[in-house]
């Protein structure tokens, strides 16, 4: 990942990938100057995109099921998924693999969950 050395004698090679210096070997991933410090410590830990859907957790199956590019980002791990539903309570549910779900601990969120009934 951290496959392309030193950013000083980069030369871009079209949208594919950097050669070191004035030639040799094709080097493809980000610089280790872009992630790390000079200690070698990285800046952060690095993530995934993770997104956020408020559906029917039934809804967002059916459309994986009919997306089966968009099943695989998620059940290969390259993206998460959360989907609070509406018809849930508003629960939150994380998407495993394989089309399954585990409810989220910590309860129902969204602005039912938030705002507390008014005291009398």
């Amino acid at each position: 990942v951290y496959g392309s050395g030193s950013k000083v004698t980069h030369n871009p090679v079209g949208n594919v990938g950097v050669y070191q210096g004035n030639g040799g070997d094709l080097m493809s991933g980000l610089p280790a100057q872009s992630l790390m410090s000079a200690d070698g410590d990285p800046y952060h830990q690095p993530l995934r995109l993770s997104a956020v859907v408020h559906a029917p957790v039934e809804r967002v199956t059916a459309v994986l099921s009919e997306h089966e590019t968009l099943a695989q980002l998620f059940d290969n791990g390259w993206l998460s998924l959360t989907v609070v539903d509406p018809e849930q309570d508003h629960h939150a549910f994380h998407y495993g693999d394989e089309r399954s779900w585990s409810r989220a601990t910590g309860g129902a969120v969204g602005p039912e969950a938030s705002n507390p009934p008014a005291a009398e």
